[in-house]
């Protein structure tokens, strides 16, 4: 058994995606994306009709206003016009982009934020997805960089002699250490001896 789950190909960007995700991970079963608009090419149909190009405009749209109050108000003010506007270029767009096999969700994220940028309602849209790559692309060269400095041949020589330098010096002192103590004990042993003496010709004197 498996769980069927149909879009334009849009994958996680789908508006039924979250929903199917839950009912494969509950149910232990393989997620499935069934691309209505490659089947309806492959039989000589356009791949999206002029609801469904409106639909996936929305959808993207909804997605990318979920979460942002600011974003979400202007959705249910705005979204309308918007799509109006917008539903054909991003789906000749997208069209484009899904002649590359190897297109991901970031790939049409980066797509929708060309179109939403500079519009008067929606150009918060672009800067969020900005952002979130942007950070996502800091992260990943601090995670590259970190690697590079642990994994650097000069770095590893360095940190090598470093702790060569270090086993000496703990050595050189645990030496000193040992070598003040022995002395210590000699100095003891022999005010002891001394005292030992002392306190026999003492004794000799006292008897006498």
């Amino acid at each position: 058994m498996i769980v069927k789950q149909i879009s334009y190909g849009e994958q996680e960007l789908a508006p039924d995606y979250d929903r199917a995700k839950k009912v494969a991970e509950e149910r232990d079963l393989p997620l499935i994306e069934r691309d209505i608009s490659k089947y309806r090419k492959e039989h000589g149909l356009e791949p999206m009709t002029e609801r469904a190009k409106r639909n996936f405009c929305g959808n993207i749209l909804r997605k990318c206003c979920t979460g942002d109050r600011a974003l979400e108000e202007m959705f249910s003010k705005y979204s309308k016009a918007f799509i109006d506007k917008h539903f054909q270029e991003l789906y000749e767009k997208y069209m484009q982009l899904k002649e590359n096999r190897e297109f991901s969700k970031e790939d049409i994220l980066n797509l929708f934020s060309e179109i939403t940028r500079g519009d008067l309602h929606f150009d918060k849209v672009s800067q969020n997805i900005d952002e979130m790559y942007l950070s996502l692309e800091e992260i990943q060269k601090a995670i590259e960089e970190e690697a590079r400095q642990k994994y650097n041949p000069d770095d590893l020589f360095k940190n090598k002699k470093n702790e060569k330098l270090n086993y000496k010096e703990e050595t050189e002192e645990i030496e000193k250490t040992e070598e003040t103590e022995e002395k210590r004990m000699v100095i003891v042993q022999e005010e002891k001896w001394y005292k030992k003496i002392f306190n026999i010709i003492k004794g000799i004197f006292k008897r006498k």
